[in-house]
């Protein structure tokens, strides 16, 4: 699912269905199409890390494993972190 139609549904659980919500992990990534990537080759190569990063956290997932969180905002670090430590 595209991360803008995916990421307002996760908000939206997290709020009404709170049990539910924690045992799902939505993974944020790029738009896979070769326009994601149109930019100067510095940032070109800093989404290209960060969107290998995103597939090897979605690998640790698959794997049965809790990786930490990435946080897009600093105002869900303290969320985040309280989720990753429940598990």
């Amino acid at each position: 699912m595209h991360r803008l139609e995916c990421l307002p549904l996760v908000h939206r659980a997290e709020q009404r269905e709170p049990e539910l919500a924690r045992r799902v992990r939505a993974i944020s990534t790029r738009h896979a199409s070769n326009q994601a990537f149109i930019e100067t080759a510095e940032q070109r190569s800093y989404w290209k890390a960060q969107q290998l990063d995103v597939f090897h956290e979605a690998a640790a997932v698959v794997r049965g494993e809790n990786p930490p969180p990435r946080v897009e905002r600093e105002a869900d670090v303290p969320a985040a972190f309280a989720n990753w430590q429940r598990g």
